[in-house]
């Protein structure tokens, strides 16, 4: 299985991944963002007119926020340890926060894919 484009979340022509198939297709998306460098949060994953994963040309790779936490967590090797379950927490909701400008957090730029498949 393979990323083929990206899309919105509510494109409604893409049939969610089977569950016997989700595997594959997480390893899939962690593999395309790996190559292409993308960072954005859960958030965007649901929200974006890019965000969601189309795999094989005919499944939406459509997961929860926390979902798409960890699918970045494992693109980034963001986990400390083999016991890490809260690394997701870095990209669940909202980009990483990589440091303060006083009370201000400041994020980590985000990346989206440029082509958005719209059919």
């Amino acid at each position: 299985m393979k990323v083929t484009g990206w899309t919105a979340w509510d494109n409604k022509k893409y049939k969610d991944v089977p569950n016997k198939y989700f595997k594959r297709a997480f390893d899939a998306v962690v593999k395309e963002i790996k190559e292409k460098g993308y960072k954005f949060s859960g958030t965007e994953h649901q929200e974006a007119p890019n965000g969601m994963p189309i795999i094989d040309d005919r499944y939406a790779f459509r997961c929860s926020c926390r979902m798409w936490g960890e699918i970045m967590s494992e693109s980034y090797n963001l986990k400390e340890s083999e016991d890490d379950t809260y690394s997701y927490v870095l990209w669940a909701w909202w980009p990483m926060i990589i440091g303060q400008d006083g009370d201000k957090p400041i994020f980590e730029e985000q990346k989206f894919p440029e082509e958005i498949v719209n059919e």
